[in-house]
This record gives structure tokens, sequence and C-alpha cells, in this order.
């Protein structure tokens, strides 16, 4: 009898559909081979008779398996490993939609900004960063992030290796161990690592259609111990959403209020019509951004701007922020913004998502607001196993238990719209994932 070992990291029923996946995929359960009675699998299984029952009928409803009366229930024909490995999937050529990077053209960017290099350039990119490489870089941030429509003047900018770098240098220095701070209830990855590096508890706030919830922001911080919010208002990773006029407004009244300190991540902000949050707010918030989302990865050039006392402190701190950049990469990164050549490459990535949101409002025939670098699809069963299952089938996608804080919310994946891979491969991919019951919603 076939007696699948469950994960006792998972659900019994997901673990007992992934395993009825892997068992059919690899041909150790062959088509039409019977598989036990229910009852009898629950029982050696230790589970309930509705943890099975639960099973089969998603597997059923994936064409899995099937049911007759007289014969019991038997692996389908089309579930066959050869069949599953056959034309509609590919093994060797997965279409990777877990990565969000700008899509890769035919333009010379680097090329023709190393052209512009002088002697003296060359030479700075043989040292430390020497202070006048800083303060150019520093004024070439402040430049992106005033064409970003945040005109704050005042404002300080810390520059490091990357957002992502120079959010957990941050958090760091400003939240300490076993201190908790609020995040959207679905965030990115990202903070999720530098807040278990850190030992930093993450509270979920829920969201809505609209973004972040203003009557669970305000219950969040009544009921809890907290004095940092770190959210993404545009283009919202995983989910995203931009947040609006009206709710801008509301979740910065609110911060402003209760005297919260903003960490705004505005990686993706260039693909919207939005200014930053923080540019909205009074009181002390932080900005952090790049390049590596809308331009090109390969330039490791991040910065923070805002209004906090704090900044000044993460700027001392040198030996996390602003030297682990090489100079080169600070040259770069400084002639690209100061030559109009960032923006023009962010621009294009923008109509570019823009083409291949257009494609994906015609496969999932739901509008979308803008240009968007990602998708948040609902699944019709647990977002794990269809991420299992639409990986047997040759794309490959993130479930929500990747961004979730807290429990629940198992039924939505992330899919990328700007992942390496043509548009005609890209359209076959959602497609597919359509034709299995996903839903933009």
């Amino acid at each position: 009898m076939w007696l699948p070992k469950l994960d006792p990291e998972k659900p019994k029923h997901t673990s007992l559909l992934l395993e009825l996946h892997r068992a059919i995929a690899s041909g150790v359960l062959k088509q039409n081979e019977p598989l036990p009675p229910q009852r009898q699998l629950a029982y050696a299984l230790n589970v309930n008779l509705s943890t099975v029952t639960r099973a089969f009928k998603e597997a059923s409803a994936q064409g899995l398996i099937g049911g007759e009366i007289g014969r019991g229930t038997f692996v389908l024909p089309v579930s066959d490993a050869k069949v599953l490995f056959a034309n509609s999937t590919r093994t060797e050529n997965i279409a990777d939609l877990t990565q969000i990077a700008p899509i890769k053209t035919n333009t010379n960017l680097i090329r023709d900004s190393l052209q512009t290099f002088s002697v003296s350039d060359f030479n700075e990119a043989e040292r430390y960063p020497s202070h006048d490489v800083l303060l150019r870089a520093e004024s070439a941030a402040r430049e992106w992030s005033t064409w970003r429509g945040d005109t704050t003047r005042n404002n300080d900018v810390v520059i490091g290796p990357g957002a992502h770098a120079l959010l957990t240098s941050l958090l760091s220095l400003v939240v300490k161990p076993g201190e908790s701070i609020l995040v959207e209830a679905f965030t990115f990855p990202g903070i999720k690592q530098a807040a278990a590096n850190l030992q930093i508890k993450l509270i979920g706030v829920k969201c809505d259609a609209y973004g972040l919830n203003p009557q669970a922001l305000e219950a969040a911080i009544s009921n809890h111990d907290v004095r940092y919010l770190v959210c993404t208002p545009n283009l919202q990773n995983p989910t995203g959403v931009t947040m609006d006029t009206v709710r801008r407004r509301q979740i910065a009244d609110i911060v402003e209020r209760t005297q919260m300190t903003l960490i705004e991540d505005d990686v993706y902000g260039s693909f919207t019509n939005q200014p930053p949050l923080s540019a909205e707010t009074k009181g002390d918030h932080f900005c952090v951004s790049s390049l590596s989302k809308c331009v090109t990865p390969g330039l490791r050039f991040g910065f923070v701007t805002g209004s906090c006392d704090a900044l000044a402190g993460l700027k001392q701190e040198v030996s996390m922020t602003s030297w682990l950049v090489a100079p080169f990469m600070l040259t770069l990164a400084t002639k690209l913004i100061e030559s109009g050549k960032a923006m023009d490459a962010a621009n294009n990535q923008k109509a570019l998502i823009q083409a291949r949101s257009d494609m994906a409002v015609k496969i999932f025939g739901k509008k979308l607001d803008g240009p968007a670098t990602h998708l948040w699809l609902e699944t019709p069963y647990d977002s794990e196993a269809f991420s299992d299952f639409i990986y047997a089938k040759g794309i490959k996608v993130l479930p929500s238990t990747n961004f979730r804080v807290g429990r629940g919310g198992k039924t939505h994946i992330r899919v990328s719209l700007s992942a390496d891979i043509s548009n005609s491969e890209l359209a076959w991919s959602l497609n597919l994932i359509a034709q299995n019951g996903a839903k933009l919603t």
C-alpha cells in the first residue's frame, strides 16, 4: 500500500496532496494504479478521515486522481509521470516567475556610461570612497528623490550597497533585539530575513484593496509597544497595491498623530505615478530606495533619505553603509543619475512593464491600476500545493507563505511580470496559471 511520509511543518491535507504530486510525477504511483481506501489510509497515517477526503478532493479537482463505483480511487492517465513531464511540462527550462528585476533590453547603459569616465574617475575607483565622491553620490540621490516627487530639500542622505543592506543597517541601529515593529500582513521576504537576523519581532497589519487598513493600523499601535512602521505604499510587495490619495493621507495622519516613525521602501516607486508617502509625512521618516528594481540590478547602489535624528547616526556607521559600496559603483550610479540616463532607463522599464501588465489584464480579465512588476493571484486551493503543481508544469512562482506575517493567508501566489523570459513565454505561463484556476482579485 502506498504510504506517504507527511511533512510535520505543513497542514496534513496539504502535505498529503504534495506527496500525491511527487509520487505521481516520479512514477511511484502509475496511471490507473488504485489508491488505498480513504479510511484505510487515514488510519495508517494516524490522521482524520476528513484530512484524506480533503486532499483527495483537491487532487481530483486538479485532474490527478479519479474515482468510479466498484473501482475505488485511482491515478488518472493524464497524471502519469510521462504525461506530466511531456510537452506541457518543462523540467530543464523552468519559467522562473519568482524574481523581480529590470527587464533586459538591448541598450548599452553601462558601457556607454563607462565611456564618460575620466582618468580621475578611474583613479578614484582604486581607493576607498573619498569625501568628494560620497558628496557627489549623495547629491545624485537627492536628485533621484526629487525626480520621484520628494522635494524636501532638508532631508539628509545615507549611501549604501543596496536597499536591503541599508534597511538592515537602519533597523539594527534604531530597534533593539526583542522589540517589535509593524509591517504589512504580507510583506517582502527581505524584512522578514532582516528581522530574524536582528531578533526583531514583526507584527502584521491587515491590508485591503487600498493598502494598509487605517483601523487595523490604529489598533496595532494601541495594542502593542511599537515605534516603527515599515511599509511599501507604492506597488507593495507582494500584493502590488499602490495607495491612492485618500488612503495615503489617512496613513500619514495616523503616523503623525501617534508619533510613529515611518520607514518606507520605495524601490518600486518609479513604476507608479505617486511620490513616496514619506514626502507627505511631517513626522520622523526614512525612505529607502535603490536603482536595482528599475534601472539595473548590477548597480549595488542604494540610499536612505529622510528627516530623523537617527539618520545622522546611521551616516556615522560607515562600516555598514558607504564603505561597503565600491567607488566605481558610486561614480557609475552618480553619472547615470546626473545625466538623466537612470531616469530614462526607469521610464523605459515602466513602459515595458506596462505592456506586460496589459497582457496580464487580457489573460485574467481584470484591470490593473497601472504598470505592475508583479501580480498577487488567488489560488483555488493551498498556495504551496498550487505552486508545486504549477512547478511540475514548468513554472516557478512564490506561495503566500513566503510573505505572510503570522498565521493564515494560504491562498495566493506572487507572479513576477518582469521575469527574465520572453513575452511569449510569459503569456504561455500566465495562461497556464489562469487555466488552472488562479485569479487576479
